[in-house]
């Protein structure tokens, strides 16, 4: 009679992880100030983008849009909650500035030749007049990228100089970093003392076993700081899932909004999200990483159907607060695909079968076998395993951009889920398993720790706009303004100066 007992109460509550939460506390539902912090991070580049880029009837109009939404997570927001301790804020911090310094950001480190194109962008939002245009023979092209990694240090340059607007970007990507690690040790309110020294140690070092990859994959030799990351290189068709520090050593624009939003999804998996929370948050994201905002937005969805159920859900975003944003975010969705349909984006077929079978077990299939055997198995967990499983099979953009950054916010929930797996009292074969298996994944960190000692050019120089340093072909960047919605609520675009047309 107990063991039947005992399965039953387990059956039950194993149903009920599954269930919506209607009957969950409202509070609960609610954002905390560290949440928020996180939400006015991704929000206040848009803000600064509609009011710099828009006509000032439109710009007035959106931006007041956004009011509502605003007004009702801070005036619902969680009044009680834990906080870290000082010890646990000054290791963040610490963590934080020798991270990104490392990354390239801060003179005197290499900075990946991705970001010649990268910081060609926000030389032409500090140099040109908003919105950025290029003159060329065929006709005038906008600046038409997800850009809210670079507004405000692109404000702030414009407020001082070029040089301000680079310092700027470094501290941008710092605050966003340390956001990222402050909302990952407070995640577990039961936390034990020096927890956090293997949670920042797995968060920095998190990564798929690249380095098995690349050597059964790659021909080539594996030197001082290889960027082993594209060892999955099949019949033209790329995957990569990226380690943590190489989304910040050379996409932060994508790692950072994916990370906050996992988190903000991890720390309400028990009792949801509302609604007015998720929508801000998604707006957020669909402006600094679109194919981001693909991977967590089912993640965000449960997330609110967790706490609401489907009546209440329906019933919550037919209310202002998230009314009100949408034509915010139909005008981010409206400039983002714009020119996007006449590209070629098809790419490479996807990989072979047996080649993503053995991508997803090196990458996280392991790892994730280790985390959820007897241990943590939320729906959110399950849903970004499943995420990971069918996105390979997936293909969009030059380099399979999708796959990339629509992976980063279930690798973060799968990172979570091993930080407290960790946490917890293991039985000492699966502690060893999980450890061997992140100890192989830190070699792909470790790569690119060595590539920050490297030299080469940290940017082409001063006058060069996008155009000089990458071409006009770049149709992820660029598109000429042929939506009338856009012509009219745009301001006027201007080319940016030049190496051949100077200010």
């Amino acid at each position: 009679m107990m063991m039947g007992a005992t399965a039953t109460a387990n059956v039950d509550a194993a149903l009920a992880a599954r269930l919506p939460r209607a009957n969950a506390p409202a509070a609960a539902r609610e954002l905390d100030l560290l949440e928020l912090l996180a939400t006015a991070y991704l929000i206040l580049p848009l803000l600064v983008f509609l009011l710099g880029w828009l006509r000032w009837p439109y710009a007035l109009t959106l931006s007041l849009g956004l009011l509502p939404a605003l007004y009702r997570v801070w005036q619902a927001r969680r009044r009680r909650t834990g906080w870290l301790s000082r010890r646990e804020l000054l290791a963040a911090t610490g963590v934080t500035l020798v991270w990104v310094s490392l990354s390239g950001l801060m003179p005197g480190f290499f900075l990946n030749l991705d970001w010649l194109t990268r910081m060609s962008v926000l030389r032409d939002l500090v140099a040109g007049a908003w919105p950025v245009a290029y003159s060329l023979p065929d006709g005038e092209l906008m600046l038409r990228c997800p850009l809210g990694y670079y507004m405000v240090p692109a404000l702030v340059g414009k407020l001082s100089s070029l040089h301000g607007a680079r310092i700027a970007l470094w501290l941008w990507t710092a605050v966003g970093t340390a956001l990222f690690l402050f909302l990952m040790l407070g995640a577990n309110a039961a936390r034990k003392p020096g927890a956090w020294r293997p949670a920042l140690l797995i968060a920095v070092f998190f990564s798929g076993m690249d380095i098995l990859g690349w050597l059964i994959a790659s021909p080539l030799p594996l030197e001082w700081g290889t960027h082993i990351e594209w060892w999955a290189v099949m019949n033209g068709s790329k995957i990569q899932y990226s380690a943590h520090t190489t989304q910040l050593f050379w996409v932060p624009n994508h790692g950072l909004p994916g990370w906050l939003l996992a988190l903000v999804a991890w720390r309400h998996r028990q009792h949801g999200l509302s609604v007015p929370a998720a929508a801000l948050l998604l707006l957020g994201t669909a402006f600094w990483a679109p194919l981001v905002a693909l991977g967590v937005a089912p993640l965000l969805f449960w997330c609110v159907w967790r706490g609401l159920g489907w009546q209440q859900l329906a019933r919550h975003s037919l209310r202002l607060p998230v009314l009100a944003l949408l034509p915010a975010g139909l005008l981010v969705v409206r400039y983002l695909t714009m020119g996007v349909a006449q590209a070629d984006t098809s790419g490479a077929a996807p990989a072979p079968v047996h080649a993503i079978l053995l991508f997803c077990m090196l990458e996280w299939g392991l790892l994730a076998w280790a985390v959820l055997w007897r241990g943590e198995r939320s729906p959110l967990l399950l849903l970004a395993v499943l995420e990971l499983l069918l996105l390979p099979f997936l293909h969009f953009g030059p380099a399979n951009d999708l796959v990339m950054r629509a992976s980063i916010p279930a690798l973060a929930i799968l990172m979570m889920a091993t930080i407290e797996a960790w946490q917890t009292a293991l039985p000492p074969l699966r502690r060893a398993a999980i450890a061997a298996l992140l100890a192989l994944g830190s070699a792909t960190p470790l790569l690119e720790f060595q590539r920050a000692f490297l030299s080469g050019p940290r940017y082409v120089h001063e006058q060069a706009n996008f155009i000089d340093v990458s071409g006009s072909g770049v149709w992820h960047y660029l598109s000429p303004v042929t939506r009338p919605d856009i012509k009219a609520m745009f301001k006027p675009a201007q080319a940016a100066p030049g190496a051949a047309r100077q200010p």
